[in-house]
Parts: structure tokens; C-alpha cells; sequence
């Protein structure tokens, strides 16, 4: 005890250790627009602070250890363990309320020094910052998503009572004759419904393709033969709770930027199905394609989808584009072992 006691006071007198509190507060005078600018930015900041001469953010999918270890305090790191990070000396995980976590690898500090545990102590408080830091930005960044969803709403809507009895009106103009005229309308209102008329943030799977159909009912009038659809679903999935609006979306992206953009036309299948605790939704066109990495510009529908389901679920959700001249496949896979996973953090 004695010994351990002289060795943090020669380590102390010998190298000043610095004030952890005012990187506390420098972390905090940080206004980054984007998560990964912010970590970036605090990694940067605790590794001069321990004065580390190397230091590494691993992405999202990366592991300190080469496989998937779940990491849950500051500690000296194993390097036997890992040979392509056998620079590290210690390793700090900055973990997330999503159960998400980053991994920052920090090297040799200058002049030789050894990490204490006071400060691992004092890293272990600063990923804690980091970690706050985080989760008030995405906070900040949720209730702004919903701001702009709830002006788009309003935009959209003008006046929903005066849209549905304008719809009504024509429905009782239409002649008994025009049955496809007349089955059409009454979709086109299904649909507004859905959008328009509720504040749900989840639906049922099979309420979600009820509207997927209407919709597609809508299309295959205007394209005719050139459009064929197919609609799989396990019965066991049905109940399941999805984001409203998550798959209509896709599909519509599959129609307006697959099968209209080929003049023979194509077919459009939906499939979804559940597995192992997850529920895996693909929707499939063997039309025209598009390039992947420009999701923007295949309309904002994907981009929207993707945002979404990565708030509501974080890294329980899987989305990919897989997209050539013979086709497109977007697919996305979510856990569904809580009906609403993140409901208390999509709320404003």
C-alpha cells in the first residue's frame, strides 16, 4: 500500500496530471453538427488530454478484439488479442442507451508514462460525458425530424375534412359504370387516411400492407399489364408493430424508379417474414435500377425509411440496397422482441 501510494506521488511530481474538469467543460462547449464530427472532435481532445502520441476511433461495426466482445469499462487493452491494434495500450468504450457502442483505442503516452487507474478513472469519466454528449444530440436531432415532419404533415394536409368530402363528391359522380374509376378513389381516400389521419408512430405489419395494396391497386391502373405485383407475408408476422409508412415507401420507389422507367414494364414482390426474434422486410423490382450510394437521388423515400427505422430501433435495424441493370432489392431487418422499441425517445 505504501509503495503503490509513493508511486502515484513520484508519478505525479514527475508528470503533472491535468484537470480533468476542464476537459470536462471543453467537451461540453462542443457544437457539432453531425454524431460522428462529435467524437471524432472529443477522441481528439481526451487523447491529448492523457497525452496519448496515437490514438484510434473504430467505426461502427468495428471490435477492439476482432470479434464482437462486448467492452463495458476504461482497461488496460490485451494486445495478444488483437494483432492489427497491437499498438494500443488501453481501450475506452463510449456506450450508448441503445445498448450501442464506440470503441476508442488510445497508444503510448509521451515521455514513457504508464496509464494509472486514476486515469483510467478519469477516461471512464469523460466516455461518460461522451456518451451524454451523444445522446443529447440525437435527442436534439429527434425532435427536430419530428418538427419537420409535423410542418410537412401540415403542409400536406391544407384541410383534411375539405379532402375527403372533395373525394366523396367525386365518388358520387362517378358513374355505377366506372367501377375502376370508382375503386380507385376509394383507395386514393384509403390512403390519405393513413398518412393524414392519425399520430400512430407504429401499425400492425398487415395494416401497413393493406395500404402497400391500395396503393398498388392505384398503380396497376395507370401501367396495366406492365405492372405485376406479388405480396408475401408469413402469418406469423402479421401482428408484428412496424413504423407507419416504412415499407409503402419502398415499394413506391420500386414502381417509380424500377418498373415505370422500363417500357416493357416488370413485377414488383414484396416479402416479409420472421426469424429468430427479427423481422426481415424485402421489397424487389427487376427494373431499371440505380447507383446505391446515391440514395438521394433515387427520391427521398429510401433516405426517409432508413433515417427512421435507424431512430426508432438503432442497431437493431439492418438496411441494404442492392441495386443493378437487372434490379433493385431493399431490404431492412429489425428485433421485434419489444412491440415499441423506442418509443420514449421518438416522443416529443
Amino acid at each position: 500500500l505504501v509503495r503503490d501510494r509513493l508511486r502515484v506521488w513520484v508519478q505525479g511530481a514527475l508528470f503533472r496530471r491535468g484537470n480533468v474538469e476542464e476537459v470536462v467543460g471543453s467537451l461540453r462547449s462542443l457544437q457539432p453538427d453531425e454524431e460522428n464530427e462529435l467524437l471524432s472532435e472529443a477522441s481528439k481532445r481526451i487523447a491529448q488530454f492523457v497525452s496519448a502520441k496515437r490514438w484510434r476511433l473504430l467505426d461502427e461495426k468495428g471490435s477492439a478484439y476482432g470479434t464482437k466482445v462486448e467492452i463495458l469499462s476504461t482497461r488496460a487493452f490485451d494486445r495478444t488479442t488483437n494483432d492489427r491494434y497491437r499498438w494500443a495500450e488501453v481501450v475506452v468504450p463510449f456506450r450508448f442507451a441503445r445498448d450501442e457502442t464506440r470503441t476508442l483505442l488510445l497508444g503510448p503516452r509521451q515521455g514513457g508514462r504508464r496509464y494509472l487507474s486514476e486515469d483510467l478513472a478519469d477516461l471512464e469519466l469523460l466516455a461518460a460525458e461522451v456518451a451524454g454528449q451523444v445522446e443529447r444530440l440525437r435527442q436534439e436531432r429527434q425532435h427536430r425530424l419530428l418538427a419537420e415532419a409535423e410542418l410537412e404533415t401540415l403542409r400536406a394536409q391544407i384541410n383534411p375534412h375539405f379532402l375527403f368530402n372533395a373525394l366523396n363528391a367525386l365518388y358520387g359522380v362517378i358513374p355505377r359504370a366506372a367501377a375502376n374509376a370508382r375503386e380507385t378513389l376509394v383507395n386514393l381516400a384509403d390512403i390519405f387516411r393513413y398518412a393524414l389521419g392519425g399520430k400512430r408512430q407504429f401499425v400492425s405489419l398487415e395494416e401497413e400492407l393493406r395500404i402497400v395494396e391500395a396503393y398498388l391497386q392505384i398503380e396497376r391502373l395507370r401501367l396495366g399489364d406492365r405492372l405485376s405485383t406479388r405480396i408475401e407475408l408469413d402469418d406469423d408476422a402479421r401482428p408484428l408493430q412496424v413504423p407507419a409508412l416504412s415499407i409503402q415507401p419502398l415499394v413506391e420507389n420500386a414502381v417509380k424508379h424500377g418498373v415505370s422507367a422500363k417500357p416493357e414494364g416488370g413485377e414488383v414482390r414484396v416479402h416479409a417474414s420472421l426469424a429468430k426474434g427479427h423481422l426481415s422486410v424485402e421489397v424487389t423490382d427487376d427494373g431499371a435500377g440505380f447507383d446505391p450510394r446515391a440514395v438521394d437521388s433515387a427520391g427521398n423515400g429510401l433516405a426517409n425509411v432508413r433515417r427512421r427505422l435507424h431512430l426508432c430501433y438503432g442497431d437493431q435495424a439492418d438496411f441494404a440496397i442492392d441495386s443493378s441493370a437487372r434490379g433493385t432489392r431493399v431490404r431492412f431487418t429489425v428485433g421485434v422482441e419489444r412491440r415499441h422499441p423506442t418509443r420514449s425517445a421518438i416522443a416529443s
